[in-house]
């Protein structure tokens, strides 16, 4: 759904429909938003999420574009351009945050913001002190506190079956991976094609 600055309700948004600054977007349950900037730099919102364009802009003398997002609630992915003419800001209350990664996951809860940080580094600033978010690693930020120090990811899971590349003429497939040591849970996406941007479940 989109919700335009000023506008007292929100709307169904149509696919490909173009977004403007302050502009607002939603995901409901099992429903997700692909938002793409000038420069084709995305923000995947997962489901009950919400995030407010912020800026969106570009210089034609330069080319250099400016993006920046708030993310009011739930979780998304960011897939950045590696481009030095991009500027990237994700706005986290009370937190500076410098972002030279293409690659990134943050969701936002009442009392805390968790980071997951898959490429470069992100610069994490409160006052005069600052954490750096490297390449596999994660940080939480407390509501109005200090961000955590970052700590290693868990290995992804490793697909036992079905084998990559396979193909079945029945229904009932049955998924099965290698479990990871300290995972409390698993995120399985299906899609109907290999880009994940028609999802089945």
């Amino acid at each position: 759904q989109k919700r335009f600055v000023n506008a007292l309700s929100w709307q169904s948004a149509e696919l490909y429909e173009n977004l403007r600054e302050n502009d607002m977007a939603r995901t409901l349950a099992l429903s997700f938003a692909r938002i793409t900037f000038n420069d084709l730099s995305q923000i995947k919102l997962n489901e009950n999420s919400l995030a407010v364009i912020q800026r969106s802009r570009i210089d034609p003398l330069t080319n250099k574009t400016t993006s920046q997002v708030k993310l009011e609630k739930g979780d998304a992915y960011a897939s950045l351009l590696n481009s030095p003419k991009k500027k990237f800001d994700l706005d986290i209350p009370g937190v500076k945050t410098e972002i030279n990664s293409k690659y990134f996951w943050v969701e936002k809860n009442p009392d805390d913001t968790k980071l997951a940080n898959y490429n470069g580094e992100i610069k994490l600033g409160v006052k005069d002190s600052a954490v750096v978010v490297k390449k596999n690693q994660g940080s939480v930020i407390p509501r109005g506190g200090m961000p955590s120090t970052p700590s290693e990811l868990l290995p992804p899971p490793i697909l036992k079956l079905p084998t990559d590349q396979s193909n079945y003429q029945n229904e009932n497939i049955i998924f099965t991976w290698e479990s990871v040591p300290n995972a409390e849970s698993y995120w399985l996406q299906i899609s109907f094609d290999s880009g994940f941007n028609n999802l089945y479940l």
